[in-house]
């Protein structure tokens, strides 16, 4: 199960973490998931390791409903989102 804490900014908004690693769960597995790391942050990007290439990539940050979240393998009607508030 995740864990749904996160790490509130004075806005309200749970915001991604660099050091904090995250899970990311997918959509046609739901017992499969990813530990994703940040590793650097600006206020709208964030760099993490690549879960296919071992690349570090950017990507950039989203917010819905007050969490911060990525599409660290993309845009598509299946992709997973990695989320702010789902802490491993």
């Amino acid at each position: 199960t995740s864990n749904l804490k996160g790490n509130k900014t004075m806005n309200n908004t749970t915001t991604f973490q660099v050091g904090t690693t995250y899970l990311m769960g997918w959509i046609g597995d739901s017992e499969m998931f990813n530990q994703i790391t940040i590793l650097r942050r600006t206020a709208k990007s964030v760099w993490i390791k690549d879960i296919f290439t071992q690349d570090i990539v950017r990507k950039s940050v989203r917010i819905d409903e007050g969490v911060e979240q990525i599409s660290p393998t993309g845009r598509y009607s299946m992709a997973p989102s990695l989320h702010a508030n789902r802490t491993a």
